[in-house]
């Protein structure tokens, strides 16, 4: 059979190319989303204890500080400058602040995301 990957929702019809395994996988990652549960490693800024319940982290504050840079308009040269000042214990390169930028578009979505899994609700 055609091992073929597909990335997020499937329809019916494509459902025949993927094997069994996939299969299962497929239908245990529904199940989990329909749970409302959160699935693979926490976005920077967040861990997840022991109970299976987000936690902010230090690097929280860091990503909500580059994001607020990056909506006054700073380069992303100014914002690794800014980060290694303000956070000389992390490391910060071009490559993550595009990354942070591209993961999170705006300090309302990072605070969204925030609220809802800090109030319980749906990470999904």
């Amino acid at each position: 059979m055609t091992m073929l990957r597909l990335p997020g929702e499937i329809g019916p019809n494509k459902l025949a190319y993927v094997t069994d395994d996939e299969r299962k996988l497929l239908r245990r990652r529904e199940a989990v989303k329909e749970r409302g549960e959160y699935m693979g490693r926490p976005p920077y800024g967040f861990t997840i204890n022991g109970e299976g319940v987000f936690e902010i982290t230090d690097q929280y504050f860091a990503v909500h500080k580059v994001l607020r840079l990056k909506s006054r308009g700073k380069k992303q040269r100014e914002i690794v400058a800014k980060m290694k000042e303000l956070y000389p214990e992390e490391s910060w390169s071009q490559s993550k602040i595009s990354k942070l930028i591209k993961r999170w578009k705006s300090v309302y979505r990072l605070n969204s995301f925030k609220e809802r899994v800090l109030s319980g609700g749906s990470v999904a």
